[in-house]
C-alpha cells in the first residue's frame, strides 16, 4: 500500500501469510491492489496466493464484492473455489457466505474445477449446528445431481457438523467463559 514501506523482502514461506494479513489489515484497498498486481505477474502460485488472501478477508462489507468475483469467471476455478473456501473459513463471514452458497450453488459448481465437485459438501465443514446441518443435507438433496460422487463428503461434512453441535452443546459455554476470564 502507498505509504507503508518495508526494510526487507519476504522469502516464499512468508509471502502468502503476508498477503493474508494484508488483507486483514488493509481490506478494500489491499483488495484493489492484489487485483491490479495479478494483472501484472503471469505466475499461477502467484494468482493462488491472491486467491487465499481474498479468502482470508474478515469484512463482512466486502464479502458480496468477493463472491462476486469467485463467480465472475475473471480468474481460475482454483482460484474461485480457494475464496469460497477461505470466507466459510472465517467466522466474520461465514454466515453470509453460506446463505451466498445455498443461494448459488449451481452457478459456484460451474466456476471450480470439475474433480473438485465430488467434494463440495466439505463447504460445510466449518458449521456446527443441527439447523446448518439440516441445510447442508437439503442443499445436496436438491443439487446432488451437479456433483457427482458427492456423497461419502457429504457423510463425512454431516458428521463433522454433528460432532461440533455435540461439542459446542457440552462445553461451548465453559470455553468461552475460560477465554473471557470468567473461569
Amino acid at each position: 500500500l502507498d505509504g507503508v514501506e518495508s526494510d526487507r523482502t519476504l522469502n516464499t514461506d512468508e509471502y502468502l501469510s503476508a498477503l493474508a494479513i494484508g488483507m486483514q489489515v488493509y481490506g478494500e484497498a489491499f483488495l484493489d491492489q492484489l487485483l491490479d498486481a495479478r494483472l501484472t505477474f503471469d505466475d499461477p502460485v502467484f494468482e493462488q496466493g491472491v486467491a487465499y488472501a481474498i479468502g482470508q478477508n474478515r469484512d463482512p462489507a466486502l464479502v458480496d464484492r468477493i463472491l462476486a468475483l469467485a463467480l465472475s469467471g475473471d480468474l481460475g476455478s482454483r482460484e474461485s473455489l480457494t475464496i469460497v473456501q477461505g470466507q466459510m473459513n472465517q467466522s466474520a463471514t461465514r454466515d453470509q457466505t453460506w446463505a451466498w452458497v445455498q443461494a448459488n450453488f449451481p452457478a459456484y459448481l460451474e466456476v471450480i474445477p470439475r474433480q473438485r465437485k465430488r467434494a463440495s459438501p466439505a463447504l460445510g465443514a466449518s458449521l456446527c449446528s443441527e439447523p446448518e446441518r439440516d441445510a447442508l443435507v437439503a442443499l445436496f438433496d436438491q443439487y446432488g445431481d451437479l456433483a457427482e460422487g458427492h456423497e461419502r463428503s457429504l457423510k463425512q461434512t454431516v458428521e463433522r457438523i454433528e460432532l461440533c453441535a455435540a461439542l459446542e452443546a457440552a462445553k461451548g459455554a465453559e470455553v468461552r467463559a475460560f477465554f473471557a476470564g470468567e473461569l
